[in-house]
This record gives structure tokens, sequence and C-alpha cells, in this order.
């Protein structure tokens, strides 16, 4: 891991976002709530202006996990509408070449020090049932199942698994 950067994207990480989330729903199709056609159909100013959101305020973030190849990790972070001292995980994602080094950990980790950081005091996420792995990572994390779950809208019999951590 001593060959990794996280950190916080900043405005001109459209481009990256890109590579890394078409990339992350190529090799885990069923993790996400989206498909890889709906996303690469996005046209560069959109990938810009999530970029350019996420970067700044406290309302919202993506961390990126970079080596010398370029993006091999990622997670979003966003503060729920109602609930201000909740945030949602989303498109959490480690690269097959990365995974068991740690990275996932250090990437929640450093998620939810962004979190507290930006006066958050829960999180929330989701795991698909096709996702052991990363249920584990969760789970060893401190995150619980909260009995919620919801189907996916692109894969049949795919469910979410809706998750909470107090931090």
């Amino acid at each position: 891991m001593d060959d990794v950067t996280i950190r916080r994207i900043t405005a001109d990480d459209g481009p990256v976002l890109k590579q890394i989330r078409l990339r992350s729903l190529l090799v885990d199709p069923a993790s996400f709530g989206s498909t890889h056609e709906r996303e690469a159909s996005q046209e560069d100013a959109e990938w810009a202006e999530r970029a350019a959101r996420l970067s700044a305020g406290e309302d919202g973030t993506q961390l990126l996990a970079l080596d010398a190849t370029g993006p091999v990790g990622t997670v979003v972070a966003v503060r729920d509408d109602d609930e201000p001292g909740l945030f949602h995980l989303y498109a959490m994602w480690v690269a097959p070449e990365r995974r068991g080094s740690g990275l996932g950990a250090a990437l929640l980790a450093a998620a939810e020090g962004w979190i507290a950081g930006a006066g958050g005091s829960e999180v929330e996420l989701s795991v698909t049932n096709a996702a052991p792995v990363a249920a584990r990572l969760y789970a060893r994390s401190g995150y619980e199942r909260t009995g919620r779950e919801v189907a996916s809208d692109h894969t049949p019999g795919l469910l979410e698994h809706i998750l909470r951590k107090r931090l």
C-alpha cells in the first residue's frame, strides 16, 4: 500500500472518474446500481460536472486511490437530504489487482474520516448478494445490516442489503 495515494478528487478529474467508473462497471457489473452501457453514454461534460460538484464543499465527495498505473480504487460519499448527520457511500470499488491488499479498508477509513470532518455521525451503504467479499469487508469495518433489502432494477435476482455504521 506504500505506492497508493488516496485523495479527494479535484475539479479536473472528470476523465479519471469516467475511467474508473466504466472499468468498475465492466469488471463487476453485479455490484452496482447502474450499468456500463448507461454510464458509457454520458457526455464528458457530465463527468466534468460530477468532478466539480464532488471536489468542493461538505455535502459530498469522491475519493480516489491512485498508484503509478492510475486509479485503482474509489468511493463516493454523499450527505442525506433529510438527515444531515447521515452520509451514503456509493460506488465503492477496488481494482482486482489491488484486492486483498487492505485498500478497501483504507478507502472506507478515509471516507469515514472525511464524513466525520464534514459533521457526519452515521454512514449507510448497500452491498449486493453477489459481492460476499465486500460484505465481509463491511462487516469487519463495523457495518451492520439494517434488515432492508432492495431488488436490483437491472439484474433479476440481485438484492442490495442496506448496512449502517455509527461513527
